[in-house]
């Protein structure tokens, strides 16, 4: 029998002749048909993308724009510098806003002298202001001497008026203690709020709080609240006012139905609460009083300034002072551990001197404690 060949390795299979045939004849039908060219185009790989170039560093004292390339610059290094060490200099007498209209020659020299005695006359009005405070707080700062209930209701009529029959509290000691304040003394760091004049209890506290805020003017923010305390020093009386009469006393703050609403809401719940508290929801929460009334709260009635971190700016800042002096071994933190039931003391202000003279002698025994002021001149910032 003759041997059969075997196939060579090379050559393509019947598969691959048939497929290459089949391939061939679709291609002629194409160009039969005009769809295809009789040669087959091989696609165009695609170009590589020229690197980057990457931009030179800046010559010193050439312009980079190509509107200006070429041209000398307007200020030269020697020019800025100079201008930086005047602007500093000018700054250390007065605000880097005016020093730098100083510097460029916007401001004029004899309005920049007249702010500037008008500022020192500020300061020397707050710093008066401010020791007659302390000087008050000193005459005023006291201890209960009794545990005796019905000396307690009389001390809350005598402070608070006699609307504070609303209350049927089990102890009338926690009713009072609960609504006087413990905060810390005067900040001696350089840092003092308007709430400082209205910590002789939480009322008169909140109500200050709720009558600042969003207003910018210092004097109509002093006016207003001093004028509303002065004709009516109790919640008693606040109840009892008549909004007709209240509302010229308030109307420049604006937003006088809201804030009046604050007051009354503020005044109930202080009247009839069992024991009083300040929170920014819950049964605890009143109209009105936002973040920054209970941080205030917070702050100067309850004494926590230490542990806060308010994020209102000018609290974040008296914490913030207070801490700084707590750690110098300063007073400025203090009796943290007050409130209610905590035997601090309780620090009066000038509006203690409003409520005592509208509820009159008598009551609850105290004892006046000294108070040492502080040496060092400090400018108050208001909220």
């Amino acid at each position: 029998m003759a041997s059969m060949a075997s196939p060579s390795a090379d050559a393509p299979s019947e598969y691959e002749l048939l497929r290459a045939q089949n391939i061939a004849r679709n291609a002629a039908k194409l160009v039969g048909l005009g769809l295809e060219d009789a040669t087959m185009k091989k696609k165009a790989s695609p170009k590589k993308k020229a690197p980057k170039k990457k931009a030179s560093a800046p010559v010193e004292g050439e312009r980079r724009s190509k509107r200006n390339r070429g041209e000398a610059p307007q200020y030269t290094k020697e020019k800025i510098d100079n201008f930086g060490e005047e602007l500093d200099r000018m700054a250390g007498g007065c605000s880097a806003k005016r020093a730098f209209g100083l510097a460029n020659g916007l401001a004029n020299p004899t309005q920049s002298e007249q702010a500037e005695e008008m500022s020192e006359e500020h300061k020397a009005m707050m710093l008066e202001v401010r020791n007659d405070l302390l000087a008050k707080r000193a005459s005023h700062v006291a201890k209960v001497e009794t545990d005796d209930e019905v000396a307690w209701k009389a001390e809350a009529v005598g402070r608070w008026g006699d609307m504070v029959e609303l209350a049927t509290p089990e102890s009338w000691q926690v009713y009072v203690r609960s609504r006087l304040c413990t905060p810390p003394p005067p900040c001696p760091d350089g840092v003092s709020l308007l709430q400082e004049r209205y910590t002789e209890d939480a009322w008169h506290l909140l109500v200050a709080c709720n009558l600042m805020s969003r207003v910018s003017s210092g004097p109509v923010k002093e006016r207003c609240i001093n004028g509303f305390f002065s004709r009516w020093p109790t919640p008693t009386a606040a109840l009892n006012a008549n909004p007709n009469e209240v509302l010229p006393v308030l109307e420049s703050l604006g937003l006088f139905e809201g804030r009046y609403r604050s007051i009354c809401d503020v005044s109930h719940n202080f009247l009839s609460l069992p024991e009083f508290e300040c929170e920014r929801k819950g049964d605890f929460k009143f109209h009105g009083i936002g973040e920054f009334g209970v941080t205030s709260f917070e702050i100067w009635a309850r004494g926590l300034g230490l542990t806060l971190h308010p994020e209102d700016r000018n609290l974040a800042s008296y914490c913030d002072a207070l801490r700084r002096v707590a750690k110098k071994g300063g007073d400025a933190g203090g009796d943290a551990g007050g409130g209610v039931g905590g035997g601090g003391s309780v620090w009066q202000t000038p509006a203690a001197d409003l409520s005592k003279r509208a509820a009159g002698a008598g009551g609850v025994t105290v004892k006046p404690e000294p108070m040492e002021e502080s040496d060092e001149e400090e400018e108050e910032e208001e909220e």
